[in-house]
């Protein structure tokens, strides 16, 4: 068995307490956030990534959604998408921007 099918068994439990909190009440952006990161515990970028983008049609100020969304986008293989999202995350003008935009030229790489 690979570590990776593991390492999402065992997060299992997490991944199904995080469907059951958002389905009683999918209009909270942090319950979208815990399911996301469980998604990309198990590198499945691409629901991730939805999980991001309905919470920020919820609360467009989430920056930490918006961070693991651009972690999705670069691992989907979208540096175009990832560009446009980071430059929406600077608008907010985060007080650790420095540390920001060091943290994204990595991951362009």
């Amino acid at each position: 068995m690979a570590k990776n099918e593991t390492k999402c068994e065992l997060k299992g439990l997490k991944r199904s307490k995080a469907r059951h909190t958002i389905s009683l009440n999918p209009w909270m952006p942090a319950y979208r956030l815990e399911y996301a990161r469980v998604l990309m515990q198990c590198h499945e970028w691409f629901k991730a990534d939805e999980q991001c983008k309905r919470g920020l049609q919820l609360d467009p100020m989430r920056l930490d959604l918006r961070q693991i969304r651009i972690e999705c986008l670069l691992h989907q293989g979208d540096k175009v998408q990832a560009r446009e999202e980071f430059a929406r995350l600077l608008r907010f003008q985060p007080p650790d921007e420095p540390a920001l935009r060091r943290w994204f030229l990595q991951r362009l790489q």
